[in-house]
């Protein structure tokens, strides 16, 4: 049987469920949520983080999404992210941007 783009063979569906089980259980799951949830703080938007996007936005010229990231940070006083997506060693407000596949000098 020839494969073709988008179908699966029984070889590759049995592949694609040893690296499902390999990665975890549907049981396991929650506990795997309720750990992730207990080691990071769920930080939704407020006002303050909508403000200081839009500030990013406009005045720093980031993509409204780059924005939103910058904002975090700044207002949960974070002093670095790290990111391909801005200027490497740029410092945007208290944040020090770091790209992580930047080559040293």
């Amino acid at each position: 049987m020839r494969a073709t783009p988008g179908s699966r063979t029984r070889s590759s569906s049995s592949s694609w469920r040893r690296r499902r089980s390999a990665a975890g259980s549907p049981r396991e799951a929650p506990r795997e949520a309720d750990d992730i949830l207990a080691a990071f703080p769920i930080v939704n938007p407020n006002e303050a983080v909508l403000r200081t996007a839009l500030r990013g936005f406009v005045a720093c010229g980031m993509s409204w999404f780059d924005a939103h990231l910058w904002a975090y940070a700044e207002v949960c006083g974070l002093t670095e992210i790290m990111s391909e997506d801005f200027a490497h060693g740029r410092l945007y407000g208290s944040v020090m941007v770091r790209n992580p596949f930047a080559q040293a000098h």
